[in-house]
């Protein structure tokens, strides 16, 4: 699977909600969805849930999401839901879904 796919939403990642963090491995943003922080792999495919980046970006997630959610207001999805071909997570609220 190649590392961009034009056509992927979560590839093209362009600044319509507030950025929170990134680097070259991942960026934290808040979802154009649901409105909540939410961390995605800059590398197209999931493969990336194994690697220390994944790690890294899942720490940062939580860092934040205390910032913007609140302390322990919030747990981690991983599910890839409308993009399931790019490795994400997002911080729920807490009673989400």
């Amino acid at each position: 699977m190649a590392d961009y796919d034009p056509h992927c939403p979560l590839c093209k990642l362009e600044k319509v909600t507030a950025w929170h963090y990134e680097d070259t491995d991942f960026v934290i943003l808040d979802c154009d969805v649901c409105w909540v922080p939410m961390g995605v792999m800059r590398k197209h495919g999931n493969s990336e849930q194994d690697s220390p980046g994944f790690t890294r970006m899942l720490n940062k997630l939580m860092e934040i999401a205390d910032q913007v959610l609140g302390k322990g207001n919030w747990w981690i999805d991983p599910i890839q839901r409308s993009v399931p071909g790019h490795t994400h997570a997002h911080a729920r609220h807490k009673g989400w879904w």
